[in-house]
């Protein structure tokens, strides 16, 4: 037989639900303005997606060498 689920756990099932949706639900909201925001700034988001990748690219090499960590 199956039972019926708890008032609580319907609870936090929706609070968790919220919790993920919530971010997605505020930058859909604000996405418009944002592209406006990086289409005024493109030469430095230019250099900021060239910065990220070598860094990306070295850490990936660190960790292949397993010299990347905490010790």
């Amino acid at each position: 037989s199956v039972s019926k689920p708890s008032i609580n756990g319907v609870l936090l099932f929706f609070l968790y639900s919220l919790g993920i949706g919530f971010p997605f639900i505020i930058a859909s909201l604000f996405f418009k303005s944002f592209l406006d925001y990086i289409s005024d700034k493109r030469k430095i988001f230019f250099y900021f997606v060239k910065i990220s990748g070598i860094v990306l690219a070295l850490i990936g090499i660190l960790i292949f060498f397993d010299k990347f960590s905490y010790e």
